[in-house]
């Protein structure tokens, strides 16, 4: 309010936030040079476990990601590694594993962002691609059916140079986010 008592500016959220998958495990990096890693499977839904895998820099073992905002930086997640390993940040794959909750069974939409990087993902071990897709920063949509209760989602995300991260979330046919999961 001016000192005359009229309203001089309104702050208003326009739009509700979206809602992001934001708690993942994380595996890897493993070794992608040529794209290589793009068809290799060195992570199934198959062969989860909390053993260690044999990554580009060594054993590796999932590891909780904590993202600051919605984007889930593997540049950023792999940094220190890299930098204690003496290695760059490129060509390389990871895999993240997380789990989505549904209080009925529904149909719903995988929706997957990424920095134009090949990307597949599964839902309760079954492939929602034949192989992996491009994904670019403008999120991809891909049909999904959840059990009630536990659905196990897996990615698998890879990168030559550059940035290096994804983005997920769950929605309606319409885009909205689903209630409840």
């Amino acid at each position: 309010m001016t000192p005359a008592g009229k309203t001089e500016f309104v702050i208003a959220e326009p739009h509700t936030r979206r809602r992001f998958i934001r708690e993942w495990l994380v595996t890897g990096p493993f070794d992608n040079t040529g794209s290589a890693g793009v068809q290799r499977a060195d992570v199934t839904p198959a062969t989860l476990s909390a053993r260690s895998y044999d990554s580009a820099w060594g054993p590796a073992f999932w590891r909780r990601v904590l993202p600051q905002f919605v984007r889930i930086d593997l540049n950023a997640f792999y940094g220190r590694s890299a930098e204690a390993a003496g290695k760059p940040v490129e060509w390389l794959c990871a895999y993240a594993f997380t789990q989505v909750d549904s209080p009925s069974e529904q149909h719903a939409w995988l929706e997957l962002g990424a920095a134009q990087q090949p990307m597949q993902a599964w839902l309760n071990g079954n492939a929602l691609t034949e192989k992996p897709v491009i994904v670019t920063p403008s999120p991809q949509r891909f049909p999904i059916r959840l059990h009630a209760g536990a659905n196990q989602l897996m990615v698998k995300n890879c990168k030559t140079t550059g940035d290096w991260f994804f983005t997920a979330r769950i929605t309606d046919k319409d885009g909205h986010d689903m209630p409840g999961s």
